[in-house]
């Protein structure tokens, strides 16, 4: 009957101490999880081993009991317990163990770039008809919730003459209700300065020929 050398399993010495078994268990038990070697059966039978020495070692009855067990077996080919034998941690399954570990992770990193690399290219853009029109919906949509508000002072990109068509006040603001500050004959010609919606803005003379600045209805005057 072979008998399975727990301490060269987990890479550890006879002389390992409860914390170097567990930190041992605890790096191999992540290296070969079954979650890591996707169905690969002879990884799974480690893993079982990895448990299965944790399990002896870190028990002090159990790993008693298997000392006197190992140094019976192994009378021949190892010396005493209390020797400073160093079982050989090196072995080919352990070796053909993290080349089969490592070929797979460099794998896995590679499929890994390979993904990142077409998720950062530009994606084709097909634009559909239903496309187009819901870009089109949307842009309508914004445009009327926030297009700018017409009511307030508005700059002209050009300017223009403007004739009056009928006697008209002119007044201190775009607002028919706020001061009046004069009044235009019918067919008086006013140079514009710049519009509202309902106002052009100008310079005129007063009675006194003071230069001022006035509104005056865009109701009471056509271009000229």
């Amino acid at each position: 009957m072979n008998f399975t050398n727990y301490y060269e399993i987990l890479g550890l010495q006879r002389t390992a101490t409860q914390d170097e078994i567990k930190l041992a268990y605890r790096k191999l038990s992540l290296k070969f999880h079954p979650d890591q070697n996707q169905g690969d059966q002879f990884l799974a039978e480690m893993f079982k081993k990895i448990n299965e020495a944790n399990e002896i070692l870190s028990n002090p009855e159990k790993r008693k009991n298997y000392d006197l067990s190992f140094s019976s077996s192994n009378s021949s080919s190892y010396q005493s317990t209390n020797s400073n034998y160093s079982p050989r941690i090196n072995s080919a399954k352990i070796k053909d163990l993290t080349n089969i570990y490592f070929e797979k992770q460099k794998t896995a990193n590679l499929q890994q770039r390979l993904f990142q690399i077409a998720e950062s290219q530009p994606k084709p853009k097909n634009m559909t008809a239903s496309k187009i029109l819901g870009t089109l919906f949307i842009f309508l949509v914004t445009y009327f919730l926030f297009k700018p508000n017409f009511s307030a002072k508005q700059i002209a990109d050009e300017t223009y003459l403007w004739r009056t068509t009928k006697n008209s006040e002119i007044y201190i603001k775009p607002d028919i209700k706020s001061e009046v500050i004069g009044s235009l004959a019918s067919n008086e010609v006013v140079n514009e300065i710049e519009q509202t919606k309902y106002f052009i803005k100008f310079e005129f003379t007063d009675n006194n020929g003071v230069n001022k600045i006035g509104y005056i209805r865009k109701l009471n005057v056509e271009k000229n």
